[in-house]
């Protein structure tokens, strides 16, 4: 460390107006190429300083003009991936509930119709034995005892 505060000394005493003229190997360390851009900075006339803190405002104002639309931009993207999101999702599930909707009615549906069919197809058979059973000459009390029909029913066929 002392030798590189007697080099840093030198410099600053010795080099300050002729920075260009630092060999290359020394400009090598990163300690002392610091310490030259400092001792550049501070020969700076007030003009150059007012130039050089302008120059990194600029920096700085375009850093966050970008900063702030990649900022922007990306609240846009997922406000527009958001609303697509949902419609893709609302499409896929009005499209998986009918799918279901329709399934499920066609279920009942035939189990409704499987139902009325059997129900239909016993009354016709106690109609038919009842009308065959009248055809040989049974009462209607009867037949009605044993086809549960009614009288009415019985003496139409």
């Amino acid at each position: 460390m002392t030798g590189e505060y007697t080099l840093f000394y030198y410099i600053t005493q010795r080099l300050h107006f002729f920075p260009s003229k630092i060999p290359q190997e020394l400009l090598d360390s990163p300690e002392i190429n610091k310490a030259v851009l400092q001792i550049e900075e501070s020969a700076y006339s007030d003009a150059q300083l007012w130039g050089y803190d302008e120059f990194w405002d600029a920096v700085r104002v375009e850093k966050t003009l970008v900063s702030d639309a990649e900022r922007k931009g990306m609240e846009k993207g997922m406000a527009k991936g958001i609303e697509k999101g949902i419609a893709q999702g609302m499409e896929k599930g009005i499209a998986q509930g009918m799918e279901k909707g329709i399934a499920q009615g066609m279920e009942k549906g035939i189990a409704q119709g499987m139902e009325k069919g059997i129900a239909q197809g016993q009354s016709n058979e106690r109609k038919e034995t009842a009308r065959r059973m009248k055809n040989d000459g049974i009462p209607p009390e009867t037949i009605a005892k044993y086809t549960q029909l009614s009288i009415e029913e019985i003496e139409k066929l």
